[in-house]
């Protein structure tokens, strides 16, 4: 984090991915502890998951691992894709969702500091 913020000094600075971690994990707290999470400004709450998964021989499982994180300062959430306007009806990959991460989108737009 102290490498990015040095690097984006006063920019405008979006990170998204898969970060294989739960929202109660470290990396999400570390990461959280300088910039906003989209999904839980925009929702008030993480997506209850971003990856649901059954594998041959494990279980079904459902998690949240991919964010979208964002510099307060510099943006502001407008909208956002909801996992559930995505009509999930098994685990992923399937023949409808080729990933095994749905799709998180943001909207932002500039603020004026």
């Amino acid at each position: 984090m102290k490498f990015l913020f040095r690097k984006c000094k006063n920019l405008p600075l979006i990170l998204t991915g898969d970060f294989n971690a739960e929202p109660n994990e470290a990396v999400y707290k570390t990461i959280r502890n300088k910039l906003s999470s989209a999904y839980n400004d925009g929702l008030n709450s993480e997506p209850m998951y971003t990856t649901w998964t059954k594998r041959e021989g494990e279980k079904e499982m459902k998690r949240t691992l991919d964010y979208i994180f964002y510099a307060k300062e510099h943006l502001k959430v407008t909208s956002l894709l909801s996992i559930e306007s995505q009509q999930l009806v098994k685990p992923i990959p399937n023949t409808q969702y080729p990933s095994d991460h749905f799709s998180l989108v943001t909207r932002f737009k500039f603020t004026n500091n």
